[in-house]
């Protein structure tokens, strides 16, 4: 919508308004959810007991308890924030009508879900994040996103180890935490390779890396590129590196993560085609 008008008046959006707008999208989003859950104001500040989602998502976000849902997002609240608390009302929604199943909590999950992406697909500039199954993350190359992140997501929820860490994985990529998104990256892929060849063996013995290319069909040139997978995890992730880095931290860049993530990406899907 806004980018056609945007691009029929020549005009030149701001990557920093575009988010400001969104988190005002936001903010009128969780104002409408205060006021359907109670429209008078006094009666939720008088009977909190009465409308448990302010304390759960109080709760997931380790703040005090609000009675509007509007109060997580202040005037001067982050572009980071924002998503925290997108995702933590989120989850309590869906948390709520798995519990109970009503017909109307279903409705405030789906609205509230739609209203997210709306939110996105009105900017006007690509705000570099995707939301999927009621979570934000990074937004890359298209093509690979879907094969190599979303597929392997979905593939993933039986393997919730794997799955949380590959997740945490891409969130420290959108919050810039290089460092943790490879340490991440690796456990994740570590942690599936245990259960794939049905070993505690680590990533970074080169029996585990032979057995794992040959498990998956490969070469054993490949095997290379697995060592080069752990000796970057050794020289640049948080968990491995002992304060003796041998590559400086203006190194590590979004795309050189990113791109980490994308190989771990190409190993999992490897990996999920041959577990059937």
């Amino acid at each position: 919508m806004w980018k056609d008008f945007y691009k029929r008046l020549n005009l030149e959006p701001k990557l920093e308004e575009e988010k400001a707008k969104f988190t005002a999208r936001i903010r009128n989003v969780l104002d409408d959810l205060d006021n359907e859950i109670e429209p008078f104001a006094p009666e939720r500040i008088n009977n909190l007991h009465c409308y448990p989602i302010y304390s759960e998502v109080a709760f997931a976000l380790g703040k005090s308890k609000e009675y509007a849902l509007t109060k997580y997002l202040p005037s001067d609240v982050s572009f980071e924030d924002t998503l925290k608390v997108v995702e933590a009302v989120l989850q309590v929604l869906i948390e709520e009508w798995k519990t109970n199943k009503t017909e109307l909590q279903k409705r405030r999950m789906k609205t509230f879900n739609h209203k997210i992406e709306e939110a996105i697909n009105l900017s006007t500039l690509d705000l570099g994040i995707r939301f999927v199954d009621g979570k934000f993350y990074p937004k890359g190359a298209e093509e690979l996103d879907k094969i190599l992140i979303e597929e392997n997501l979905m593939w993933l929820k039986d393997y919730s180890t794997t799955k949380e860490l590959f997740e945490n994985a891409l969130k420290h990529l959108l919050n810039k935490n290089y460092k943790d998104a490879i340490t991440n990256a690796h456990s994740s892929l570590e942690s599936l390779t245990k259960t794939f060849l049905g070993s505690d063996a680590r990533l970074d013995k080169k029996e585990t890396r032979a057995s794992l290319i040959q498990r998956v069909g490969l070469n054993e040139e490949w095997g290379r590129i697995l060592h080069d997978f752990s000796e970057i995890a050794n020289e640049y992730s948080s968990r491995h590196a002992k304060g003796n880095n041998k590559v400086s931290k203006n190194e590590l860049t979004y795309e050189l993560t990113e791109f980490y993530i994308y190989l771990t990406g190409v190993f999992i899907r490897l990996i999920s085609q041959k577990s059937g």
